[in-house]
Parts: C-alpha cells; sequence; structure tokens
C-alpha cells in the first residue's frame, strides 16, 4: 500500500507542527525543568504515594468549597502516575512533565481543529490553513487564562 504524495507531504507537515508544539511547550518551562522542587497545589503531597491518595482516592476534597465530593471516574493524573513509577520520577518531575505535555496537547489541538475548520473554506490554498492553524495553535498556549491559571502559580525553588 503506497501513500499519495500529497497525504504523505500532508503528514510530513503536521508531524513537524506537533514536534514545535513540543518544543515551545518546552520553552514555556524551561526555568522548571531543573528545578529541584517547585512549589504548586499538585506538590503539597511532596511524595507521590501522597499524591496518589490525595488525588485519585476513594473520597476526595474540593478545595474550593472545603467540602468532600466524589472522585472522577479517570483522571488525567493516572496516566503521569503510572509512567513516573515506571520510570521512577519524583513527584515534581511528574509535575513537569505533566504541565509540558498538556500545553503541547493544547496547543495541538487547537491547531488540529483551525485545521479542520479551514479545510473546508481554503482547501485550494494549504499553506494559508497550516499557517493559521500553527498561530492559533500558538495563541492559545500563550492565552493568559489557559497560562495564568497554571505556570503563574509555580514558584520554582
Amino acid at each position: 500500500m503506497t501513500v499519495s504524495k500529497p497525504k504523505y507531504k500532508q503528514l510530513t507537515t503536521n508531524v513537524i507542527i506537533i514536534s514545535l508544539f513540543f518544543i515551545i511547550s518546552l520553552a514555556i518551562f524551561r526555568n522548571t525543568i531543573s528545578a529541584e522542587y517547585i512549589l504548586t497545589q499538585e506538590t503539597w503531597a511532596i511524595y507521590l504515594d501522597n499524591f496518589k491518595k490525595i488525588y485519585l482516592s476513594d473520597y476526595m476534597w474540593l478545595d474550593h468549597l472545603g467540602i468532600a465530593n466524589s472522585p472522577p471516574i479517570i483522571s488525567y493524573h493516572e496516566l503521569f502516575i503510572v509512567i513516573a513509577t515506571l520510570l521512577k520520577l519524583d513527584l515534581t518531575k511528574m509535575i513537569i512533565m505533566e504541565y509540558i505535555t498538556l500545553y503541547a496537547i493544547a496547543g495541538i489541538g487547537m491547531f488540529l481543529l483551525c485545521q479542520y475548520i479551514l479545510n473546508k473554506y481554503y482547501y485550494n490554498n494549504r499553506m494559508i490553513v497550516v499557517y493559521a492553524s500553527f498561530l492559533a495553535g500558538v495563541f492559545y498556549v500563550f492565552f493568559p487564562a489557559f497560562t495564568v491559571t497554571r505556570y503563574m502559580r509555580l514558584e520554582v525553588i
């Protein structure tokens, strides 16, 4: 089975763009990657075992209202806890890896969404679609409401 030339070119472009979003998210967290400890809500647990007990237990605490609530069926933390356990990472490195991955996924998601929408209207001009979608993803990653709630709360120690 052979892949036609335009499809191969589109796949190559998408892989390059996805790699760029991971590079951008690494650049955002360049100061925290080598940190010994970061102070954020998730690292108050200090150890990975405590983090599992707090964020993945049968009963979770809702910080905003000060009441107990039922846990989610599945949490995105579970994947990162498994990876951190396999790689023997501490909680700080796990949270940094989590932030980098979530920022990259946010940019990639916006890129793919804009690419899907713009392909309907500008199907003849592929470069406009790629550039506009990439810029939308970059702006979304740096959007203050998305960034301030996560990265600006980190205190690197």
